[in-house]
């Protein structure tokens, strides 16, 4: 199920003293079970973007199709929305019923899903994200660590049997321990074919993770490809105020210290076995 984004441009409050255009005629297309990426500054215009990808904005130019199925019709769009399923970030503090199961069971009930399956729902999406029902479904969320809590969120989502799913930031706030836990519940979702929607500050888990990666810079497209492509510009990922993965910047560290440490190396261990193996050809040469 392919999210295509054709010229797409979104400007808030046009006509206005306060217009601003978020997004300026940005193309690209997400492909049915990948892990996509999304990076750029601070008001780069990735929230804005990935809104536009189940229907939540619509562009004030331009379209959106999600399996062919055009986001600007209305009466599509509640059908696309159970397909698409979107987590901003802290969404922890949209919890707000009484029980975990009552709130995972909001967003099925609100798309119209039947009463009689919505348990179900509820009861799977609770388990895929490691809270199991029989111990959980009747705690309260607030009474949860903040890991949990995402994942309660999480679940909020999953309920609606998305095959799409679209996360803004998930990890911000959390503890180290927490990160690396949602992390690889959205790592396996995407082995089970989950397509992956991303919007990440951390280029570390961007380039351990994503398949393919768009950089956003002032509204607009700058860059789209694999990360060794995009992240072997790193020079230019710096210019424009982005960190790159601690690899990539060790990297140019080094270089410009006289190693000869190719560019590409953005993964931390492509960058220890590259330096081992320097190291071991140094030590056999200085031995012969």
């Amino acid at each position: 199920m392919p999210i295509v984004l054709e010229h797409l441009t979104h400007t808030y409050q046009p006509g206005s003293a306060m217009q601003a255009t978020a997004v300026k005629d940005v193309s690209l297309t997400v492909q049915d079970g990948e892990f996509f990426c999304i990076i750029g500054h601070t008001g780069s215009g990735k929230s804005t973007l990935v809104q536009h990808m189940n229907g939540l904005l619509q562009p004030t130019s331009g379209r959106v199709t999600v399996n062919g199925v055009d986001l600007a019709d209305k009466k599509t769009r509640k059908d696309i929305r159970r397909q698409v399923g979107m987590l901003f970030q802290y969404p922890e503090y949209q919890l707000f019923e009484e029980t975990i199961r009552a709130d995972v069971a909001f967003a099925p009930k609100n798309l119209g899903i039947p009463p009689e399956q919505i348990e179900e729902h509820v009861r799977k999406a609770l388990d895929k994200v490691g809270l199991p029902y029989d111990e959980f479904a009747e705690r309260s969320p607030f009474e949860l660590s903040g890991g949990q809590k995402r994942r309660v969120a999480l679940a909020g989502i999953l309920a609606t049997n998305p095959s799409i799913l679209i996360l803004d930031e998930p990890m911000a706030g959390l503890d180290p321990a927490s990160r690396e836990d949602i992390l690889t519940l959205i790592q396996r979702l995407n082995d089970e074919g989950t397509t992956i929607v991303m919007v990440s500050h951390s280029m570390d888990d961007v380039a351990r993770l994503a398949d393919r990666v768009a950089v956003m810079n002032g509204g607009e497209l700058f860059a789209i490809g694999t990360p060794d492509e995009v992240f072997s510009r790193s020079e230019e990922l710096l210019a424009m105020g982005l960190d790159v993965p601690h690899a990539a910047r060790l990297s140019a560290m080094l270089r410009a210290r006289g190693l000869p440490v190719p560019k590409g190396l953005y993964l931390k261990e492509q960058l220890r076995d590259y330096l081992v193996d320097l190291y071991s050809k140094k030590h056999r040469s200085g031995n012969a």
